[in-house]
This record gives structure tokens, sequence and C-alpha cells, in this order.
């Protein structure tokens, strides 16, 4: 049973519905593409929920106007480049699982989709946050 909100679950059916079009996927093709992006969405949600760790992490230790834990800083530094390797390499297990089932031009139509996705997703939050007036009174 799906436990998400109404709109959350009207929202969902419809990025499917578009999904499906976009691709013309096969219904076999859309349930398998549904468990591939199912099973990876917890992988990113961990990811982002690190990357965020991260970067308040940092932000906090490069806030103290004392002193500066500058091994602190290295660590988280360093972690960045090994959160980017990981965004890499689910990147590439998705692309070996669709490579399963989907064309080459499905895949490369479901990545501008995925991106399209993230474009108009990150804009909403910058609607909300206020920052497009903030940039337009500059």
């Amino acid at each position: 049973m799906d436990r998400r909100p109404p709109a959350a679950q009207r929202l969902q059916a419809r990025l499917d519905s578009v999904v499906k079009a976009r691709l013309q996927l096969t219904d076999e093709q859309f349930a398998q593409l549904r468990g591939v992006a199912t099973r990876l969405e917890e992988d990113r949600r961990l990811l982002r929920r690190d990357e965020m760790a991260v970067r308040v992490k940092l932000r906090r230790a490069l806030a103290t106007s004392e002193t500066v834990d500058q091994g602190a800083v290295a660590q988280l530094l360093d972690d960045i480049p090994r959160l980017e390797r990981r965004k890499v390499d689910l990147l590439e297990e998705e692309q070996r699982d669709l490579a399963r089932f989907l064309s080459p031009s499905q895949r490369a139509r479901y990545f501008a989709l995925q991106e399209e996705m993230r474009r108009g997703m990150l804009e909403v939050q910058r609607l909300r946050l206020g920052l497009d007036s903030a940039r337009q009174r500059r």
C-alpha cells in the first residue's frame, strides 16, 4: 500500500505516465524501469543525506571564528570526491541495469528526462526559498 499523501501519489502517477509515453515503453519495460528506479532511489537518498551532512559539517567547522580544526576540514574535503565517485558508481550501475531492457535511445531519453525533472525541482526549490526574487533585485 502506498503511504504517500494523495497529492504525491497523483504526481508520481503523472510522472510515470510521462516516462512511459516519452520513452515509448511496453508495460514490461515500464515495470522493469520502476524496479531499477525504486531500488536505486534508496541509495540516492542516502547519498544526498551524506552530501548534506558533509556540507553542514564543513560550514560549521569554518564558522568557528576562533580556531578551525584543520584536520576535520581536510577530512571533510576528502569526503567530497568520495561522494562524487559514489554518484558516478550509481549512474554506471543504473545504466548497466537499464541496458538489459531499454534500447540506447530509450536510455538517452530517460537520462534527459531525469535531468529535466531535476532542473524543474531545483527551480521549484529556488522559488520556494525566494532565491529568484533576490537574484532579480541585484
